[in-house]
Formats: C-alpha cells, structure tokens, sequence
C-alpha cells in the first residue's frame, strides 16, 4: 500500500466528502476527518470528494471515476 501511496499520478477515494461547503470534511460513516493528522490541500470549492493523491488530500469532482481504499477489519495470522 505504500508503494502505491508514493506514486502521485493515482488518485484513490477514501471515503470522504464535504456535503456543505466549508464545514469540513466527514466520512462515509458520518464522523469528521481529524485534520491534524493528515495534510490537506486547499479545499476547491466545487469539488467535494476527498481522495488521496500521494501524501495529501484533496478535493476531486466526485463523478470522476477513482480507485478506492476502504477500511477492513485486521486478520489476525
């Protein structure tokens, strides 16, 4: 996941969106995104899907089509 992650020319859908603009980013299960633990690029205001591109954030037209990452349970070996 890493290695795909180091690469910026992808973009993947994580799950968020901004159904309002400028209140923040929340998730597919309705909790906020704690801001300080990710870096963001400025919000483009008529973009709301957050996907990630490399290291950061950013806003995306959600009709775009993108891979995605979820989450999973961890599989204990």
């Amino acid at each position: 996941l890493n290695k795909i992650l180091q690469n910026p020319t992808r973009y993947f859908w994580i799950g968020l969106s901004m159904p309002s603009a400028g209140k923040g980013w929340i998730w597919l299960n309705g909790s906020r995104l704690d801001q300080s633990q990710f870096q963001l690029s400025p919000w483009d205001g008529g973009r709301r899907c957050g996907v990630l591109r490399g290291d950061r954030i950013i806003s995306d037209n959600c009709s775009w089509a993108c891979q995605w990452i979820c989450q999973k349970k961890v599989t204990q070996l």
